[in-house]
């Protein structure tokens, strides 16, 4: 994780970092529901 902490830093002076952790965290949300869905 350390090791990403630049690669970050030049994300969000691009701007991308919070359009990248949006999407990720999209993507992570929907993959959570259906797994609970498929779970219940």
């Amino acid at each position: 994780m350390k090791d990403d902490i630049p690669f970050y830093r030049y994300l969000t002076q691009s701007g991308l970092l919070m359009k990248s952790i949006k999407r990720k965290q999209k993507g992570m949300y929907y993959q959570r529901r259906s797994l609970q869905i498929i779970e219940h």
